[in-house]
């Protein structure tokens, strides 16, 4: 009785507890080499949608500043003797390139100006926005207005429109700024209430604002006459206008997740100061940006394309070539600007091989002419990534050409 009891006590053999050790290990290497896949399909994808979120918040800054384009700036006909004061913009070099104000016609800013595959620092175009509320402060953002309400001379109520909300929402004493007036003026067969720059004693900003009186060569003479106030920026007047700059170039230090040979999509802004640049990194891993100018010298549609200084196409009635180098016939004629970033998305996978080339371009409605596309050509190292091409389209609201 006791020896058949033992007898069914007998436990595992060897051979048995080696065969389930090998199906146990076969299990878990088939469940990490799982796991492992879902990781690295998280992980790429969290990579791409950081990659994405970070594009779209930065091309929606470029396309707000881009519309803004030419806000607050003074209009000079062509066949005005009047000229505009001396004025400086950037000091440091590269950036000086796409100054205005030198002498004559060219001290009338450009609310755009532009270089295609510029070279040197960055990598593609350049692109250069002006317009006063463009500062790096919210003070810039500020304007009022100020009419003509009685007789010109002391009795004559001097201070400009108060909007509600208090400081926040008014410029204060002190503050730099520029007045404007509009006038009628003709221009493409048609009449426009174009702004004028005043200027007398203080010969371009009015160094001291006061909100209680105008000075007496910016106030309202006439019924006819009102006149626009910008605030400019709180530090020393440099230029009656603020400055922006977008573009690509290596940082000092680049991310170890991006690809050789890449850079940052940079925005920058013109102190008014000294004239250098501040720049401000929106898009991490970026191959190449590309611009497209749309001129619309017919005042219907879009019917010649461009890239920031080179002409294609002809038969206009005005060149677009020199519509891009006129501050007057650029305004006037300039319609779409287009930017394309080519960008990372995600990190390097060794598995996979892009396209030898990508183009920044796509070919829109009507008689246009493709070759102002840009072709970048990728390195051996550069197509184990993979790429996204962002597009912005803008429309300058402040242009005459989407007025």
């Amino acid at each position: 009785m006791q020896q058949r009891l033992h007898n069914t006590q007998r436990g595992f053999t060897l051979v048995e507890l080696i065969v389930v050790m090998a199906v146990f290990i076969m299990v878990i290497m088939i469940a990490s080499d799982a796991f492992n896949r879902i990781l690295f399909s998280a992980r790429k994808l969290i990579q791409s949608e950081e990659s994405n979120i970070e594009g779209v918040i930065g091309l929606e800054i470029m396309r707000h500043d881009i519309e803004q384009a030419g806000y607050g700036l003074p209009w000079v006909s062509m066949d005005d003797d009047l000229a505009l004061p001396d004025y400086a913009e950037a000091s440091e070099t590269d950036h000086d390139d796409y100054n205005d104000g030198v002498s004559g016609a060219s001290r009338i800013p450009r609310a755009i100006v532009g270089g295609n595959n510029v070279g040197g620092v960055f990598l593609g175009d350049y692109l250069a926005i002006k317009a006063t509320s463009l500062g790096t402060n919210n003070r810039s953002k500020l304007w009022t207005y100020a009419t003509y309400s009685g007789s010109v001379g002391v009795s004559q109520p001097k201070a400009p429109h108060v909007w509600s909300g208090g400081d926040d929402y008014n410029i204060v004493s002190d503050e730099k700024v520029i007045v404007t007036r509009r006038e009628l003026v003709t221009i493409n067969d048609r009449e426009v209430y174009a702004p004028k720059l005043l200027y007398g004693a203080s010969n371009l900003l009015v160094q001291t604002f006061d909100p209680a009186s105008l000075p007496e060569e910016v106030r309202p003479q006439n019924p006819q006459q009102k006149h626009q106030i910008y605030a400019i920026d709180p530090d020393t007047g440099r230029m009656p206008f603020n400055r922006v700059n977008f573009y690509v170039k290596p940082a000092a230090t680049m991310p170890a997740t991006c690809a050789p040979g890449t850079g940052v999509l940079y925005k920058s802004v013109v102190q008014q100061s000294d004239g250098k640049v501040k720049e401000v990194p929106l898009l991490d891993c970026v191959a190449a940006m590309h611009v497209a100018y749309g001129w619309d010298f017919s005042g219907q549609t879009v019917e010649t394309w461009t890239n920031p200084s080179v002409t294609f196409g002809s038969g206009n009635t005005v060149d677009a070539g020199d519509a891009i180098t006129d501050a007057g016939l650029l305004r006037e004629h300039l319609k779409i600007v287009k930017v394309y970033i080519l960008a990372q998305d995600g990190r390097r996978d060794p598995n996979y091989q892009s396209p030898a080339s990508l183009s920044l371009w796509d070919t829109p409605s009507g008689p246009v002419t493709s070759t102002i596309g840009e072709t970048v050509n990728l390195t051996v190292a550069q197509r184990n990534y993979r790429w996204k091409i962002y597009r912005i389209v803008a429309r300058p609201k402040n242009l005459l050409a989407n007025q």
